[in-house]
C-alpha cells in the first residue's frame, strides 16, 4: 500500500510541468528576522535517490534556489515540524527512523538525535509527517504495516509505546489504517479501510472510524461506515468541520472494471463529533460530469478542489494495462467547486497530469508540487480560491511529499 502514498518519488509526470532550476550561487543570508523555509528534495544519481535539506528565504517565483549549501540526508525522507520550533524532523521512507535536525539559520543545519522504531515492528516512519505534532512531549503516527498507532516524544526523541488498532483481516482482505489523523481536542480520530491482499485496486465494503483518548492512549469508540471503502482526511474549515474523500487514484481504479476502485464520495465529521455525519454524503462524480473523482481539497470555507479522471485523454483501461495507464498517463484534471453548487467547474489553462500531485497549505496559501518530466526540478504553483494557478518557487530535484516547511 505504501507505493501509492509515496508515489511522488517514482517519477510520474505533473499537472503543469516546469523548466530547469535556477543556478544562482548566492551566499546564505542569516538575517534572524527574515522568513526561512526548509525544503526536502531528492536527486536521481544513477540507481540512487539522494535526499537533501535546503533553505530558501521565500516561496515566490524567481527566488534563487540551488543545492550549493544543502545538506545530504540519505534516501527519500518526509519532513515535518512543530510551529515555533527550530527543529525539522526527517522521517525515512526506507527505514524505521526519525532524525531531528536543528535549523540554526539559512543553510545551517545540525544533525541531532535519531529515533528508531524497529523494536515495535515499524518498517518505514514516513507517515509521521502526515500527522501534526500533538505536543512537545507526545505525538502519534500510523504504522500501516502493523495496524497500529505509534506514540513518541518529539522533545526527548524517545519511543513511548504503541496502540494496536485491533483490525482483523477478513479472508483475502487486509486492514489499512489511513495515515492522516484528525485531532479533536484530547482525542484522535483514525479511519481504517480494507483492501485485497494481492490486488491494490480492490477494497472491502466499509470503513472503520476509531477514536483514541490521548490521556489514556486507549481506543474509546469505534463505528462502521458502510457508505465508504476508503476515506482520507482532506482538511478542515475554520469551524472545525473535517472533510474526507478517497484518493483520486483509488477512485480511478473503477475504470478497470466491476469490483475495482473506491466510490467517488466525500463525507464530513462535524466540529464537535468524532464520527461521520450520517446525514451528509457528497457525490463527487456527479459534480465533474460522472467521472471518477477524489482528493477533495479545501481552498477556503466555501471553495474546494476536486481531482477527476478524464478517460478521453488516455488509452482505454483494461485489466492488463491498468497500471501503465492509471499510473503513468496524464488523465487527471482539477475542478473547482463552490460548496452548495450543483456542479463543479474545470479549471482552465491546465495540462492534464498523472497521479503524482501533492497539495498542501502554508502561510494561509494553497500550493501544489509539480515535477519536470525528467524529474530534474520541481515547481510550486499557488492555487488561489478563485482557482488561478500562479507560479511560485522552482528548484532542483524532486520535492518529497509536501516537502516545504516554514521554520521562522
Amino acid at each position: 500500500m505504501r507505493i501509492h502514498r509515496a508515489i511522488t518519488i517514482l517519477g510520474l509526470s505533473s499537472a503543469l510541468g516546469c523548466s530547469n532550476a535556477a543556478d544562482t550561487k548566492d551566499a546564505p543570508n542569516d538575517d534572524p528576522d527574515a522568513p526561512l523555509y526548509v525544503i526536502s528534495t531528492g536527486v536521481v544519481s544513477g540507481e540512487d535517490f539522494i535526499g537533501y535539506l535546503a533553505t530558501v528565504p521565500s516561496l515566490a517565483a524567481g527566488t534563487p534556489f540551488n543545492l550549493d549549501h544543502a545538506v545530504e540526508i540519505g534516501d527519500a525522507a518526509w519532513i515535518f515540524s512543530r510551529p515555533g520550533d527550530n527543529s525539522v524532523y526527517v522521517a525515512s521512507l526506507n527505514a524505521p527512523t526519525i532524525v531531528r535536525w536543528e535549523v540554526r539559520g539559512e543553510a545551517d543545519f545540525v544533525q541531532r538525535e535519531t529515533l528508531s522504531f524497529s523494536n515495535v515492528g515499524v518498517l518505514s516512519a514516513y507517515l509521521a509527517a502526515s500527522t501534526p505534532i500533538f505536543s512537545a512531549q507526545k505525538s502519534y503516527f500510523v504504522d500501516e504495516d502493523q495496524d497500529q498507532v505509534v506514540i513518541w516524544n518529539p522533545e526527548r526523541m524517545e519511543l513511548i509505546g504503541t496502540i494496536p488498532l485491533g483490525d482483523a483481516g477478513d479472508g483475502r482482505l487486509l486492514p489499512i489504517p489511513e495515515a492522516s489523523l484528525l485531532v479533536r481536542g484530547d482525542a484522535l480520530v483514525v479511519t481504517v479501510g480494507w483492501r485485497v491482499a494481492d490486488d491494490t485496486t480492490s477494497y472491502g465494503d466499509h470503513v472503520r472510524v476509531l477514536t483514541i483518548d490521548t490521556n489514556t492512549d486507549q481506543i474509546v469508540d469505534s463505528t462502521t461506515e458502510t457508505r465508504s471503502t476508503h476515506a482520507a482526511l482532506n482538511g478542515e474549515t475554520s469551524d472545525g468541520t473535517a472533510y474526507y474523500s478517497p484518493y483520486s487514484l483509488y477512485a480511478a481504479y473503477r475504470e478497470i472494471g466491476e469490483g475495482h476502485g473506491a466510490p467517488s464520495n466525500s463525507f464530513r465529521i462535524n466540529p464537535t463529533e468524532r464520527q461521520f455525519d450520517p446525514t451528509y454524503e457528497l457525490d463527487l462524480s456527479s459534480l465533474v460530469g460522472g467521472r471518477p473523482a477524489g482528493d477533495f481539497t479545501l481552498l477556503d470555507d466555501q471553495t474546494a478542489l476536486i481531482r477527476a479522471w478524464h478517460s478521453d485523454l488516455v488509452d482505454p483501461v483494461d485489466p492488463e494495462n491498468w497500471q501503465a495507464v492509471l499510473w503513468e498517463q496524464s488523465g487527471f484534471m482539477w475542478w473547482r467547486w463552490h460548496l452548495g453548487d450543483p456542479t463543479a467547474v474545470q479549471i482552465p489553462n491546465q495540462e492534464p497530469g498523472a497521479l503524482g500531485a501533492t497539495v498542501f497549505k502554508l502561510d494561509g496559501k494553497t500550493y501544489s508540487t509539480l515535477y519536470a518530466a525528467d524529474l530534474s526540478s520541481t515547481s510550486l504553483v499557488e492555487i488561489t480560491p478563485s482557482a488561478e494557478f500562479l507560479p511560485a518557487l522552482e528548484g532542483p530535484g524532486q520535492f518529497i511529499g509536501a516537502g516545504v516547511l516554514r521554520v521562522r
